[in-house]
């Protein structure tokens, strides 16, 4: 496991926000050092955001200005930053916890999640995000909010989990990338190929959350101060609503994996299936997350967590080994006809 740790984009982001940050010509020096700051060009990239619409988000929530949004990254990222501002004692306390924390004390809990010999190179970028907790770029590459680090010193244990989700991300995606098989399905531009993305979605993000983030009052604590209270409120009671509701997510995914499967819609609006399962546009918890933290549990109550690790390898066994125990524990297995067609594909 090698971590790298890029903290100069919150040094930058304290000494600003710690000094004369209204002043024209400081916020034109500062811009230019983040527009050249790694970790910053990669916090655009992953949004497929211009500079310029994030520096005029960022002053104008210093500015009190209501600024039009053109998506909802956009509108998530500009509350965020409001609120947090308003609160900028906090926000100062939070960008100096994140540059003493030490993430190599993360390395054992996380091995004992991930397949033996899983190879972990991470580059770690702390940035000022206020849309995404952490975010994978690419396969060596995260990035992690500040807004979501707790502000008190002795509360830094609760940021312990968001950190191990998004290492084990990293994690699952290095046996992902040297699986044969699903790079094969995802080169092409169809519905297999999203359906495949689908469920490697659904089974990183449970045994992610599966491993680190059931407390559920942790993350509720962390949404509070950083996000606000009713914010974190929405989100506490959608995963309360979620669980309620899972017999009705999974019968849905179902139907969509079917159609998927199928091909019976354009590309277009295929994709747009697969999208309504990675964001939750009222705060709450994303269906692939409830889903996978569902599938997941099933499989380590009845195999063990053990076998949820190995079969981090392979995506296209992950629903069947699924649906396997849950039809030993009677709970909510999927169609068998589905599952036979996927094990074709992946065969």
């Amino acid at each position: 496991m090698n971590i790298s740790v890029d903290l100069s984009l919150a040094r930058e982001f304290r000494s600003f926000l710690s000094s004369n940050f209204r002043d024209r010509e400081h916020r034109e020096c500062f811009r230019k050092c983040v527009m050249d700051n790694r970790s910053f060009q990669l916090q655009m990239k992953f949004h497929r955001m211009s500079p310029g619409k994030y520096f005029t988000i960022l002053f104008g929530a210093l500015d009190g200005k209501s600024i039009p949004h053109e998506n909802q990254v956009e509108m998530v990222m500009a509350n965020s930053f409001e609120y947090m501002l308003n609160n900028r004692e906090v926000l100062l306390q939070k960008l100096q916890n994140v540059c003493e924390y030490d993430f190599l004390k993360l390395e054992n809990k996380l091995a004992q999640t991930l397949p033996a010999n899983t190879v972990l190179n991470a580059d770690i970028g702390v940035v000022l995000d206020g849309f995404n907790a952490g975010s994978i770029v690419d396969s060596s590459h995260m990035l992690l909010d500040v807004l979501f680090w707790p502000a008190k010193q002795n509360d830094s244990g609760k940021i312990e989990g968001i950190v191990l989700h998004e290492f084990h991300h990293l994690g699952v995606l290095y046996w992902l990338e040297n699986n044969q098989r699903r790079n094969q399905l995802q080169q092409a531009n169809n519905g297999v190929a999203l359906a495949a993305k689908l469920v490697e979605n659904i089974m990183g993000e449970g045994a992610a959350t599966y491993f680190f983030n059931q407390d559920v009052d942790v993350l509720v604590e962390l949404m509070a101060e950083s996000y606000g209270p009713e914010i974190a409120k929405q989100f506490g009671a959608s995963v309360g609503k979620a669980t309620v509701n899972i017999a009705t997510i999974m019968t849905k995914f179902n139907k969509d994996l079917d159609l998927l499967m199928r091909e019976e819609d354009t590309f277009e609006n295929m994709q747009k299936i697969t999208r309504q399962y990675g964001f939750s546009v009222d705060y709450g918890q994303p269906l692939d997350k409830t889903l996978g933290v569902h599938m997941c549990s099933v499989i380590a109550k009845y195999k063990g967590p053990h076998e949820l690790i190995e079969v981090l390898k392979d995506p296209g066994a992950f629903l069947d080994l699924y649906n396997r125990c849950a039809r030993e524990l009677e709970d909510l297995p999927m169609d068998n006809r589905l599952i036979g067609k996927w094990n074709e594909v992946w065969s």
